[in-house]
C-alpha cells in the first residue's frame, strides 16, 4: 500500500533534525498548544520533541533503510 509521506524538520538551534510521517489527519505531532495533525503544521511553527536514534515504528524501535527512487 502506497501511503503520502512528509518529512518534518526542526533544529534546536545547533542541530537539524527530520523525521518522516505519513502525511495523514491522523497523525500528530505535539505542540506548545497541545497536539496538532501534521497536515496543519506551517514553516515556523513549534514542535515538542524527544530526540533518540534509529527509527520507530508505532513507537517501537526498528532497523530502517529509506530507498529514494
Amino acid at each position: 500500500e502506497v501511503r503520502p509521506l512528509l518529512m518534518l524538520t526542526a533544529t534546536d538551534g545547533k542541530k537539524e533534525y527530520s523525521v518522516m510521517l505519513q502525511n495523514a489527519e491522523t497523525i500528530k505531532v505535539v505542540t506548545p498548544n497541545g497536539a496538532e495533525s501534521v497536515t496543519k503544521i506551517k514553516p515556523g511553527d513549534k514542535v515538542l520533541a524527544k530526540i533518540e536514534t534509529g527509527g520507530r515504528h508505532f513507537g517501537m524501535a526498528v532497523e530502517e533503510t529509506i530507498a529514494e527512487k
